[in-house]
């Protein structure tokens, strides 16, 4: 239909805009002769016409494509399609992206920054619904009449100046602003006057130094049951990834809405939290049947003010591994070989818990996970699954030595390197076959090490008082008893563990 499409509407134009250290420019291929391109120099910026409006219809003339390039030592910083904020060409040297056969103006403005220092660049775009238009006077360069269902951005202009002017039946609705700085999005989603008050329905905002200001510009019928303008506010509810669309964003009532969820490497895309604009408490949380890079989330009929929160969750690898329950050694052939199995064993408690990124810097917040091995001497496995990260592992199993190995680290692309192996020699668990809850280290003990080095003891005594598990008793095992003499633990089977 075109009945959306006024007389005095002039040609459509879809603009390319630049920031310091890039251009943005036009590559007009193959256009029709209707498609005319203008650069303005003083934006870095090209104007294309490719739409004759009229009364009865419009003339198409094909694809728009801009090509972004970077200066030497500088990457792309923010790109804005519409006004509305793209991450998927952040910090690439150049991108090309295509307009194809547009029904309304559009525009792409791109910023750059040498990947330690912001631009600096400010920028405010108008977004104007339907039902009504703005006439604007400031910049003054652009000044232009009946700006409709459309966007315009303004690169660093001194200000931004327009009035409103809504369609017969229709008056102004609201006049919503919003701040962005990267990716994170102001919660002040009020209107910025109070409009019953005001008579001659005219505006003017100023830029805010090296951020983005969007005033959202919307009309209704006063006697409408429902307003015809939808916001819907989209943002990151947790995790590391993307939603595109971002930020505050307009739509017609019964629109369907569609995001795009990316994670980033190491993270799935969980699902999504929706809830009613300004009531983030109040959203339910939706999650995916399977975890994945990306997915989409779609609203068929959007109805009413929406926030919709992209959630992701780390990725976690499967990490396999076995322990030994035979005090490090060999009850077969080594040299605590005995001729029948001594009557234990349950399965060893392994704990990792991660202490820093994969960089090795500290954690705000650690995180421990448990598994329990299988129940024999040799080889017990375990599988759990853990993120990325730097992790410490944790084994206590019988006997009095629990170990632990330092600084594990885990990378999303499979390398690890090896942390060391110690041991925790002032942590004391009882000896093999004992299950007495809080068994502290006592003259027993020493008794039994002492036995332990006499020569005619049995190799399962001895194997039971090799304290470090290095297939000797010797004066250091005596050692580790008299240093924790006193000591207390809590013993607890490991079948009752919440893994």
């Amino acid at each position: 239909t075109f009945d959306k499409y006024r007389a005095d509407e002039k040609a459509l134009e879809v603009r390319g805009i630049a920031g310091e250290h890039g251009t943005v420019a036009y590559d007009n291929g193959n256009p029709a002769d209707s498609m005319a391109a203008t650069e303005v120099t003083a934006d870095h910026e090209y104007v294309v016409s490719g739409i004759v409006p009229g009364k009865t219809g419009y003339e198409q003339t094909g694809t728009f494509t801009f090509t972004a390039d970077t200066d030497n030592d500088y990457m792309v910083e923010k790109v804005f399609i519409n006004g509305v904020q793209t991450h998927k060409y952040d910090n690439k040297d150049s991108f090309t992206y295509s307009f194809d056969k547009p029904e309304t103006d559009c525009s792409i403005i791109v910023t750059f920054w040498d990947g330690v220092n912001p631009s600096g660049d400010s920028i405010i775009t108008l977004i104007v619904g339907d039902y009504g238009a703005v006439n604007v006077t400031e910049p003054e360069e652009k000044a232009e009449t009946g700006v409709r269902e459309t966007t315009r951005t303004y690169l660093n202009p001194d200000k931004v100046e327009f009035k409103t002017v809504p369609d017969t039946g229709y008056q102004l609705y609201a006049v919503k602003t919003q701040i962005e700085d990267g990716a994170v999005v102001s919660e002040d989603l009020s209107d910025i006057a109070d409009l019953s008050s005001k008579t001659d329905n005219s505006f003017e905002f100023l830029p805010e130094n090296g951020k983005t200001k969007k005033i959202y510009v919307t009309f209704k019928n006063p006697n409408a049951p429902k307003t015809p303008t939808i916001f819907v506010k989209s943002y990151v509810e947790r995790g590391e990834g993307t939603i595109d669309p971002f930020g505050l964003l307009v739509y017609n009532i019964y629109d369907t809405v569609e995001f795009d969820l990316t994670s980033d490497i190491g993270y799935d895309v969980w699902g999504v939290k929706v809830s009613p604009l300004g009531k983030t408490a109040e959203g339910t949380e939706h999650q995916y049947p399977a975890l994945k890079t990306a997915n989409t989330y779609t609203i068929d009929s959007i109805e009413e003010d929406t926030e919709v929160g992209a959630i992701f969750e780390e990725h976690r690898y499967v990490i396999k591994g076995t322990v030994d329950l035979s005090q490090n050694s060999d009850l077969v052939n080594g040299p605590w070989a005995v001729s029948s199995t001594p009557n234990i064993l349950t399965g060893a408690l392994v704990t990792f818990v991660r202490v820093g990124d994969i960089n090795g810097d500290e954690l705000d917040k650690t995180m421990t996970l448990k598994t329990v091995t299988a129940a024999k001497r040799k080889d017990a496995s375990f599988s759990i699954e853990i993120p990325v990260g730097t992790w410490n592992i944790y084994v206590t199993k019988q006997g009095y030595v629990n170990y632990v190995i330092t600084d594990y680290l885990f990378k999303a692309d499979g390398e690890q390197t090896d942390g060391a192996f110690t041991f925790s020699s002032n942590t004391i668990v009882p000896i093999i076959g004992s299950t007495t809850d809080g068994k502290s280290v006592s003259v027993k003990d020493i008794a039994g090490v002492r036995s332990g080095l006499r020569e005619n003891l049995n190799d399962t005594a001895k194997a039971k008082a090799d304290v470090d598990n290095n297939g000797v008793v010797d004066v250091t095992d005596m050692t580790f008893i008299l240093n924790n003499f006193g000591e207390r633990t809590t013993y607890e089977l490991f079948s009752t563990f919440d893994n």
